[in-house]
């Protein structure tokens, strides 16, 4: 179904009850099978099965490649990149199921939604593979405050940790993750990481970095990418905060467009130590890579007649599994 991007089960029945799709499954599967399982069977056995059973699978297939060294040219600082970030599943006005997750919205209407967090093994050249998912809901319906990606990702670390346990890992982070907290869970998993940092999120963190960037103007490398691109990447080292000791990256990239300049800022917290050798690498092949869960991950899963926000199946194993399979 999701191979040839049939966007439904009913789509799916129409087309498995043709002898072309019978031979086509069987050359692709390696087996002699004289027709074609419904897709309520599949569904039926999508009902029963714990998504965490079709994870494993993921899992292994991510693991063999690593142990095969074929993604070992996609490393930083000789780790492994793994992005993290939620997205939306589906939503209705109308109310799931308990553990949905509720938006009052301004104009009073209300919309009722699952999401999922989501890790992947990502590269600059567009690569996003899933490793880890993790849902984002309510627990049986019954909550002071909802659940949340900070939440979840309390929940996923443990998993990736037992699926990774001596892979070096570097995360790539949101500005929601730029907390004490998920700190702890770095260090103590011995994962690196590179955050995005705003200034409403540490305030504190933020205008100690300032501060210190004015005091170090050495710590400043500028490049340029191309003949329209030109980077001023910047660093400072060694800020406490709450008994860890972070580093600071700014990037200020100037860009010619349509003959406009137009210059984005950005910064990341990190606990890889940089420097004028790495720094380019921790800003561009690092922090910037981040994207690639949303551009190459989660838009090809939603466009290109995946459909990712179709919704398979009511039922929660099901509706997971197939997210799982997607």
């Amino acid at each position: 179904m999701f191979l040839f991007r049939l966007k439904s089960r009913c789509q799916l029945n129409q087309e498995r009850q043709t002898e072309v799709f019978l031979n086509n499954l069987v050359n692709l599967s390696n087996t002699y099978e004289k027709q074609v399982a419904s897709p309520d069977s599949m569904n039926y056995l999508l009902e029963q099965l714990d998504p965490l059973e079709i994870e494993t699978v993921k899992v292994k297939m991510v693991k063999q490649l690593i142990k095969d060294k074929r993604l070992d040219a996609f490393r930083l600082n000789g780790e492994f990149r793994i992005a993290i970030d939620g997205t939306g599943v589906f939503s209705s006005s109308n109310q799931h199921c308990e553990c949905c997750l509720k938006t009052t919205h301004s104009s009073g209407a209300v919309t009722w939604s699952h999401k999922m967090l989501e890790a992947k093994l990502v590269a600059e050249n567009g690569f996003a593979m899933s490793v880890c998912s993790e849902a984002i809901e309510n627990e049986n319906g019954i909550y002071d405050k909802q659940d949340c990606e900070l939440k979840a990702f309390y929940r996923m670390e443990q998993r990736l940790k037992t699926y990774f346990p001596r892979t070096p890992i570097c995360l790539l982070l949101d500005g929601i993750y730029a907390c004490r907290e998920v700190f702890k869970i770095c260090e103590r998993n011995n994962w690196s990481y590179i955050t995005v940092l705003k200034s409403g999120r540490i305030p504190t963190l933020f205008q100690k970095a300032l501060k210190k960037q004015k005091l170090h103007p050495q710590n400043l490398l500028e490049l340029k990418i191309n003949k329209d691109i030109e980077q001023k990447l910047s660093w400072v080292y060694n800020l406490e905060h709450k008994s860890h000791a972070l580093h600071v990256i700014f990037c200020e990239e100037t860009k010619i467009s349509k003959g406009k300049s137009v210059t984005t800022y950005w910064c990341w917290v990190t606990n890889i130590r940089p420097n004028a050798k790495n720094i380019s690498e921790l800003a561009n092949k690092g922090g910037r890579q981040r994207w690639k869960i949303e551009n190459q991950g989660f838009k090809e899963q939603k466009r290109h007649e995946f459909e990712l926000e179709h919704m398979y199946s009511e039922k929660t194993h099901a509706w997971k599994s197939y997210y799982q399979l997607l």
